[in-house]
Order: C-alpha cells, then sequence, then structure tokens
C-alpha cells in the first residue's frame, strides 16, 4: 500500500511540476483489481467503499506547501508526504529583473 502511495504522490508532484492544477486525487482498488483514478473528489474513503466497491483507497492532496498521500484497507493506513513543487507562478516571480518605477 505505502509502494501506491509513492507512486501516486511522484505523479502528482511532476503533474504540478508540469503546470498541472488538480490538488487532489483519489484512486482505488475495485474488487475486480482494476485501479481508477478520481480528479477532485472529496469523498471520505468509507464512503468509496460502500459507493464503487473499493477494496484499498489512496487520496493525494495539496496542503499548502506540502503533498501528503495517504493509503487505507481496512483497519490498516499509511501517510507519507513531500514537498510540493513551487508554483509556476513563484517560478517566473524568481526570473523576472527587479526594477524601480521613478515619476518622471
Amino acid at each position: 500500500m505505502a509502494h501506491r502511495a509513492q507512486e501516486l504522490l511522484d505523479a502528482m508532484r511532476d503533474s504540478l511540476a508540469s503546470g498541472g492544477s488538480i490538488e487532489t486525487w483519489v484512486a482505488f482498488e475495485t474488487a475486480e483489481g482494476g485501479l481508477t483514478l478520481l480528479e477532485d473528489c472529496h469523498d471520505a474513503p468509507e464512503s468509496l467503499r460502500w459507493s464503487r466497491g473499493a477494496q484499498r483507497i489512496w487520496r493525494v492532496r495539496r496542503v499548502g506547501n506540502r503533498l501528503i498521500a495517504e493509503g487505507f484497507a481496512g483497519d490498516v493506513c499509511c501517510r507519507l508526504e513531500a514537498p510540493a513543487p513551487r508554483s509556476e507562478v513563484t517560478r517566473l516571480l524568481e526570473r523576472a529583473i527587479p526594477y524601480e518605477v521613478r515619476p518622471g
């Protein structure tokens, strides 16, 4: 479960670093073993068990300057954290040349 959480955390970091804007993902494993990824899903993990038949559930989200990945399977859970990539605006501002405007 932690391995999949790390994969999803890495994927979100890469997505955000390349300009992606989705900051919440939920992935779950179905009874048949398939994996479904939902963007901008804020459902509680327990509700996905009942509404979608999810067996194992992972939630990845950006919280401030951190990325958090959580995995849930029955009574077992895991949590991983990593720094979030800087936003495109921050990167652009860092490249800007400072200048001063003086009244003419």
